[in-house]
């Protein structure tokens, strides 16, 4: 009998879709709710200072993606085969990139006014109708997102009942999407939950054995294709790597999923958001792990990661502002965030393994941030000396050292 524990803030936020997900599999866990105040003390001692946080038999895990993915898998709620699995969660993301399109966090009146309308008027639309053709390529739109009712469909419903409240006249456009809502919403154990949660905020709703074809689609640097590139290096799997210029993606945006890259097809099927492919890829090649608990393991260190990297500001074009953007997060930000992770991986093997049994994707995407830190700030890592032995340790993976040393010369 496993016992679940999810500590978040009073609001539905970043954990409503993870209490859709227990009412709906009627699966018994502890709702923690907690006051600023509260998580104020409870913070130091967290698993990496963030909420929500799911405690499995007293173990912290956090990420809402990587707790949503988990959990989805383990109620059966993400598809039946890899592929569809991958399309629950390439939906699920683009669902939360639509809601990152809304600035509920803007303090200037006037500028989240103006948001709100950008967003309405121009940002979400286009995105719905994307969203309403891939719902119509099952059932012509009748169905679910794949066969059967998945986290999908649960975090539309969740979206829907934002735009409901904010701007009805959206769902209008899409009826099929708009029905699809309505039909989740009608669940009996998710009517029971919306009936018995607390009257909150809604805030923020988040933020096969055949020869197989893929095709990696990415401008021609390493950026957020290279942890996918260095997968089929090691999995040793044949790809088609397409590097577009800035001129040819524009020619090709229309006709993409999501206008998003970068873009994996498998078998002509197109799919985006990187960390709904790398996800897939991990599983697909035996890098995620042997438990779900190692699955989240390794999704929660990836996450975490990526958050690392979202401390620098390469995209800040004040020069200024750069260069005390870098120095804020080379000496503030990021030494304690790599403490936390040394911490992790010393949790196997006293932090000379990896961070799970086997090498992981988790490991993968370290050692490709480890390099970074060599080129840009190389005393970040003479800090963690277990994870600095770790990078090279992967790096020295034969396959891994091979694409290394072949790949295309280019920008990181």
């Amino acid at each position: 009998m496993v016992v679940y524990k999810l500590t978040y803030f009073n609001i539905m936020g970043r954990a409503e879709l993870t209490r859709v997900m227990f009412a709906q599999a009627g699966v018994e866990y502890e709702d923690v709710r907690l006051t600023f105040e509260e998580w104020g003390k409870l913070k130091p001692s967290s698993v990496f200072g963030q909420l929500p946080m799911l405690e499995i038999d007293g173990v912290q895990y956090c990420q809402t993606p990587a707790i949503n993915s988990y959990l989805s898998k383990k109620f059966g709620f993400s598809g039946k085969t890899e592929e569809e699995r991958m399309r629950v969660e390439m939906i699920g993301f683009c669902i939360h990139d639509m809601a990152m399109k809304i600035p509920h966090m803007e303090k200037d009146e006037k500028k989240k006014k103006e948001g709100f309308e950008r967003a309405f008027k121009e940002d979400v639309p286009p995105l719905l109708q994307k969203l309403e053709a891939i719902l119509k390529q099952n059932k012509n739109g009748d169905g679910y997102f794949v066969d059967e009712l998945s986290s999908a469909d649960m975090a539309w419903m969740l979206m829907a009942d934002y735009f409901e409240i904010k701007c009805p006249d959206l769902l209008k456009a899409v009826p099929k999407l708009a029905a699809l809502a309505k039909k989740v919403a009608e669940e009996p154990k998710i009517i029971a939950h919306k009936k018995s949660r607390p009257n909150t905020e809604v805030y923020l709703l988040f933020p096969i054995i055949t020869m197989v074809v893929y095709k990696l689609t990415y401008f021609n640097i390493m950026g957020r294709a290279e942890l996918t590139r260095v997968m089929f290096a090691q999995a040793g799997v044949k790809y088609e790597d397409v590097r577009l210029t800035p001129e040819e993606w524009g020619k090709m945006k229309p006709s993409s999923v999501f206008g998003q890259l970068p873009m994996l097809e498998v078998d002509g099927v197109q799919y985006c958001q990187s960390p709904a492919i790398n996800s897939y890829l991990s599983k697909k090649f035996g890098f995620s792990g042997k438990t779900e608990e190692e699955r989240m393991r390794v999704e929660m260190i990836g996450f975490c990661i990526h958050d690392m990297a979202m401390k620098i500001p390469y995209m800040e074009k004040d020069e200024q502002k750069r260069k005390e953007g870098f120095e804020r997060a080379f000496k503030e930000e990021i030494p304690p965030l790599l403490q936390k992770i040394e911490a992790l991986l010393k949790q196997n093997k006293n932090g000379d393994g990896y961070f799970v049994g086997e090498l992981s994707s988790a490991d993968m995407g370290w050692m490709l941030m480890a390099d970074y830190f060599k080129l840009k700030c190389p005393d970040l890592l003479k800090a963690v000396p277990k994870l600095a032995a770790l990078a090279k340790k992967v790096a020295a993976e034969p396959k891994i050292s091979a694409w290394i040393k072949s790949r295309p010369k280019t920008e990181m």
